[in-house]
C-alpha cells in the first residue's frame, strides 16, 4: 500500500482523530480513577469512625469487578443477602496481596461477629472538639459521685500508710533494729560508717590541694622559675661559646703575625 494512503484508513494510530479520541479516554479514565480514589476514602474514614465507636461496620458499596479467584469464592460462600466489604485494591497491592487480605479479612468476620452498640451520642461535643468515648468518661464520673466516701476513705488509708516507716528493704527474720529506732544512738558521722577507709583522710587531702587555687598559683610560679632558669642557662652557654671563638680568631692573628 502506498504510504501516502495510509495516514487516511481509519484503524491508524496516527491518525488525528484516533490520537484525540486517546486522548479523551485516558482524561476520562484519569477522572473516574480519581472519584473511585475519593469514593474509596470517604468509605474507609467512614469504617474507621465505625470501629473507633464500635459500632457495626456501614455497608460498602458494591464493586463488580473481577479481582480473581480468591474473590469469587469468597462470594461464592458469602450467605445470601450480606454485603462485601471492602474490595477494592490499596496503593501498591498486587492481586495475590489483594486476594491474601480478601480471605483474611473473611475469616476474621466469620470468627468475631461485629460489635453492636446502643449509643447514639454525638462525635462532637459542646465545645466543637471531637471526643469518642464521652458516654465512658460520663459513666465514670457518675460512678465517683456515687461513691464519694469510699473515694475519701481511699485516700485516707493511702495517705496513713505512707505516713508510716516502710520496712520493706530490710532482711525478714532480722531481730536488728534499723538505726533509726534507737533514740540513744550516736548519731557521729564515724558511729554511722561500720568501715573506717585508712586512706580516706589522704584522699581528701590530696582533693582539697588539687582544688586549692592557691596550689595552682604555686605550680605555675614554680613552672615560670624554671623556664627562666633555663632560659639563663642557654645564654651563658651562648656567650661562652662565643667569647671561645673570638678568643680562637685571635690567636690565629697572633700566630700569623710573628711569622
Amino acid at each position: 500500500m502506498p504510504l501516502h494512503l495510509l495516514g487516511k484508513k481509519s484503524w491508524n494510530v496516527y491518525n488525528a482523530d484516533n490520537m484525540a479520541r486517546v486522548r479523551r479516554d485516558e482524561a476520562a479514565a484519569a477522572i473516574a480513577a480519581s472519584e473511585a480514589e475519593k469514593r474509596a476514602q470517604q468509605v474507609e474514614s467512614e469504617r474507621r469512625l465505625a470501629i473507633l465507636r464500635g459500632e457495626a461496620l456501614p455497608p460498602s458499596p458494591p464493586d463488580h469487578n473481577d479481582h480473581g479467584p480468591a474473590f469469587a469464592e469468597v462470594a461464592r460462600r458469602r450467605p445470601e443477602g450480606s454485603r462485601m466489604g471492602r474490595l477494592r485494591k490499596r496503593q501498591g497491592e498486587d492481586d495475590t496481596d489483594f486476594e491474601l487480605r480478601v480471605a483474611r479479612e473473611h475469616g476474621g468476620q466469620r470468627r468475631s461477629p461485629h460489635r453492636h452498640t446502643q449509643s447514639s451520642a454525638p462525635i462532637v461535643d459542646s465545645a466543637g472538639h471531637t471526643d469518642l468515648f464521652g458516654s465512658e468518661r460520663i459513666r465514670s464520673h457518675a460512678h465517683k459521685q456515687r461513691d464519694p466516701e469510699g473515694e475519701s476513705r481511699h485516700h485516707g488509708e493511702k495517705h496513713h500508710d505512707q505516713s508510716k516507716p516502710r520496712r520493706s528493704n530490710t532482711p525478714s527474720g532480722s531481730t536488728k533494729k534499723p538505726w533509726y529506732t534507737n533514740a540513744d544512738a550516736d548519731m557521729s558521722p564515724s558511729a554511722r560508717t561500720s568501715e573506717v577507709d585508712p586512706r580516706r583522710k589522704q584522699r581528701q587531702a590530696k582533693r582539697l590541694a588539687d582544688e586549692d587555687p592557691l596550689t595552682f598559683m604555686k605550680e605555675g610560679a614554680r613552672k615560670v622559675r624554671e623556664l627562666r632558669g633555663r632560659r639563663e642557662r642557654e645564654r651563658r652557654e651562648r656567650e661562652r661559646r662565643e667569647r671561645d671563638r673570638e678568643l680562637g680568631k685571635k690567636d690565629g692573628r697572633d700566630g700569623r703575625g710573628r711569622r
